[in-house]
Formats: C-alpha cells, structure tokens, sequence
C-alpha cells in the first residue's frame, strides 16, 4: 500500500505540473519523475509552493512540482506517466488535466507555423 496523495494536473507544450506527498512521512522530499514509454527523461523535486493545498490539512503544502520536456522529446499523452523515483505506482492524473497535442513545425524570423487542440 503506498502513502502517496497527489494528482498529474497539467500537460502543456512542455511540461507537466502537479503536486505529491507522502502522507506518513509529509516532511520528506520527494522527487518526481516522467517517463515515456517507461524510460525516465526528466525529474524534479515537489517543492514549489502550494497553498491552493492548504484545506487538505497535509502538514505543509511546499508539494508542487513542474517536469520540463528534454529538448528533442515530444510529449506524447498516451505514453507518458508520472511516478516518485523509486516507486513503481504512477500518480494519478486528475480529470480534468489539460491535456494539449501539438507540433511545433516551423519556427523562422517571421513566422512560428503547426498546430495544436
């Protein structure tokens, strides 16, 4: 049984953000990974300030966290979760996560060309 609460929130262009704890050990660290196909590309520390969190009464709400995409990776929704290193239960992702798709095709002096929805 694991004692982790958090949520996936976002997926943008390039980068997830959310928030996780460890609820019977709320003043550890944790570090966040995404992986892609089951490879870890990026991690980072849930540090950044929460205080949206603060109703959930979980001891601190410093539990946020923002993985930037690598440079030549693309993000790909259905291939991509988020776990705390060392743990193999992924984070949820919320229900209402966006969740944006796109291509950056074209970039030039005059011009930024692709799509997205």
């Amino acid at each position: 049984m694991t004692n982790l609460r958090g949520q996936v929130e976002a997926f943008q262009r390039r980068s997830i953000t959310g928030w996780v704890i460890d609820t019977h050990a709320p003043q550890e660290l944790l570090t966040v990974e995404m992986l892609i196909d089951g490879w870890p590309v990026a991690t980072s520390v849930a540090t950044l300030p929460r205080p949206d969190l603060a109703a959930l009464d979980m001891g601190r709400n410093d539990v946020g966290f923002v993985l930037d995409l690598p440079d030549g990776v693309v993000l790909d929704n259905e291939r991509t979760s988020v776990r705390v290193v060392g743990q193999q239960t992924t984070i949820a992702i919320a229900k209402d996560a966006a969740r944006i798709e796109g291509v950056l095709e074209q970039v030039s002096a005059a011009m930024i060309g692709g799509w997205a929805w």
